[in-house]
This record gives structure tokens, C-alpha cells and sequence, in this order.
């Protein structure tokens, strides 16, 4: 396990190893969802999604409102998200437009279960990975070496998350659906025992994401990794959260900054380190901190944005509270870990 409080900031870049979307994926595949055309007025559609369409209609119809004014508001989406860096950016420049944002929020779901169901870690029930080659290969397995290292079944599997958080800025559950279905079969474990252990896991989420899974004993909508939204795609849709909603629920932004003033290594993996992000992790409280030492994933990055990048993450840490020291890796996650693993046990 590891040898004191590490902390995993994790961005869509992490996700490549697993073949999950990077950000501008991402909005590619919610431009085209949120691009709602029907057929000679009709309910079939020539382009777009039908569960975002439907959704839609749905929330319309009880609100008594126009559908054909909120499918235009969504069609719109696809002219100005190439324009931001990310769905995120996007729907916080139209925090004030209602039918943007639970359209984007919508088309959100979908495209994450639908990612999911696509990616290397989907897998039917106890089955194998659907690319377990890819799996191994990726920087999870080294995760998780790190993690059972002198945990044992007999007395001290619940230390197995010692010394350990995370921050994603993801919405789907990958991390959380490699950790339990691995857990459950390195240990032996059943269904129930591994969603006990896995309820001590500390991940915070500022953005949201697609519901908890089925074994979680948190959240208020479950659906599978992979799963099919249905009629539950508006409450899953309600569990996404813009940049502005985040802001205003200080419960959450205080656990996450207490949770980096605390930690003594703090590691970014995939991260892209936009501003906006950076802001909603920036300690304000550094009293009865130490000086923390950061890793900081920088593959592909030019000399001025490693730059910036460091001068971002020493604000994110406080004025008051200088890193002990801000490492940029330039490789990727797996190669992170297989360098610096070995120290962190």
C-alpha cells in the first residue's frame, strides 16, 4: 500500500490507455447527439439522438414549454463547442441557457455509457475484460500493485485504500469498476463483500458523472458500466454538474481542497490543467499543512505550458504552502507509474 497520503488528480488523458474519449471526442460525439433533426415532422430522426430527443420532449411536455425551441437550442451546441477547450467550457459560457445545459448534461450520458460499453474494461458480469491485453497494459494494473502491496485477506484488507484519495474529473466509473471487479477476484471475494470494501474508497467527482454503479451503496441512480439510460437518462442527467453548480456546493470544494492540504504526494495523471479546473481545486486554508511533493503528468507538452502548468499547480497549492518539489513527467500515465512506483510503497 502506499507509504503515506497520496492524492491521484485524474483528467480525460488518462482514459487513452483504456480507450475511453479524450475531450475532444467527447465533443464531437455530443455535437452530433445534440443535433436533433426530425423527418417531415415526424418522430424519426435524420440526425441526432433518440433517448437525448425523447428526453427532451419529456421535460418540455411537463413543463408545459416549446420542444421545437429546446431542440433548436440543442441543435446550436454543435456551432460554438469546437470554440472551447471541452463540454465543460461550454456549458459553463451558457450557464444561463436551461434547454443548453440539460441537453449537453443529456447528451453527456449517453455518450459516456455508450464509452463504456465500447472500452476495454466492459465486461459481462464475473467475465473477462473485453480487452484484457489492453487492460494489463494499461497504468490501472500498476495502480493496483501498489495498492494490495503487503495487504493480506486474513486481517488488514480494509488498509488496501490506506493512504489514498482521488480527484476525477471524468464522468464515467472506470476506475471504480477496474477496482471492484479486481479486489473481488484477487481476494476471492462475493458480490457483497466487495462493495464493502469498496465503500471506504475516498474519490471525489467536481463535475458529476453517470450515476453509481449497481453495487454502490452511494448515489441516487444506479445503472450498469456500460448500461443502457433509458427513461432514467434525466435523473442520471441531474447527477452531472456545471462548473457553476460545483462552485456553489462548498461541501464538495471543501473536502476536495482539504483533501490536497492534507496530502503529503500529490500525483496528476492525464490532466490538462485548464484554468477552471485548477480553480476549483485552489487551497484557500493551508493552515496545519505540510509541503506536499507533485508529480505532474506533461505528455506532449512545450516548454511555456510546462511552464504555466507549474505556476497553476504552485497557486492550486496556496501562497502560503510551496510544493517540496513539482516533477513534470513527460511520458505517459503507465510509464509514470512504472518510474515512480517503486518509491511510493
Amino acid at each position: 500500500m502506499f507509504d503515506k497520503k497520496t492524492v491521484f488528480i485524474i483528467g480525460a488523458g488518462a482514459g487513452v490507455e483504456i480507450d475511453m474519449p479524450v475531450g475532444g471526442q467527447l465533443s464531437h460525439t455530443i455535437a452530433n447527439k445534440t443535433y436533433i433533426r426530425h423527418k417531415d415532422y415526424s418522430a424519426e430522426l435524420i440526425t441526432g439522438d433518440y433517448a437525448v430527443s425523447n428526453a427532451l420532449m419529456r421535460i418540455t411536455r411537463a413543463r408545459g414549454l416549446d420542444y421545437n425551441a429546446w431542440r433548436a437550442e440543442a441543435c446550436a451546441i454543435r456551432e460554438g463547442i469546437f470554440e472551447t477547450r471541452s463540454i465543460d467550457a461550454y456549458l459553463n459560457t451558457h450557464k444561463d441557457n436551461e434547454a443548453v445545459k440539460i441537453a449537453g448534461k443529456l447528451a453527456i450520458v449517453q455518450s459516456i455509457l455508450e464509452a463504456e460499453k465500447d472500452c476495454d474494461l466492459y465486461r459481462e458480469s464475473r467475465g473477462d475484460w473485453k480487452n484484457g491485453s489492453k487492460v494489463a497494459s494499461s497504468w490501472l494494473p500498476e495502480l493496483f500493485y501498489i495498492m494490495q502491496d503487503s495487504v493480506g485477506k486474513a486481517d488488514d484488507i480494509q488498509k488496501i485504500f490506506s493512504n489514498l484519495a482521488f480527484i476525477t474529473f471524468n464522468y464515467d466509473r472506470c476506475l471504480e469498476h477496474y477496482l471492484y471487479y479486481t479486489i473481488m477476484g484477487l481476494y476471492r471475494l462475493n458480490e457483497q463483500e466487495a462493495a464493502e470494501i469498496m465503500a471506504s474508497l475516498e474519490i471525489y467527482r467536481p463535475y458529476g458523472q453517470v450515476g453509481s454503479l449497481n453495487w454502490e451503496r452511494k448515489g441516487k441512480t444506479k445503472i450498469a458500466f456500460g448500461g443502457k439510460a433509458h427513461e432514467a437518462i434525466e435523473a442520471l442527467a441531474e447527477e452531472i454538474k456545471t462548473f457553476n453548480e460545483q462552485i456553489e456546493d462548498q461541501i464538495i470544494l471543501q473536502k476536495i481542497r482539504g483533501t490536497i492540504n492534507t496530502a503529503a504526494r500529490i500525483v496528476f495523471l492525464g490532466f490538462h490543467y485548464h484554468k477552471q479546473n485548477m480553480d476549483l481545486m485552489t487551497v484557500t486554508d493551508t493552515s496545519d499543512s505540510g509541503r506536499p511533493s507533485v508529480i505532474a503528468n506533461a505528455f506532449d507538452r512545450s516548454g511555456p505550458e510546462v511552464g504555466m502548468i507549474q505556476e497553476r499547480i504552485a497557486k492550486m497549492l496556496g501562497e502560503k504552502r510551496p510544493a517540496k518539489s513539482i516533477e513534470m513527467y513527460g511520458h505517459g500515465c503507465k510509464s509514470l507509474f512504472k518510474n515512480f512506483a517503486a518509491t511510493w510503497m
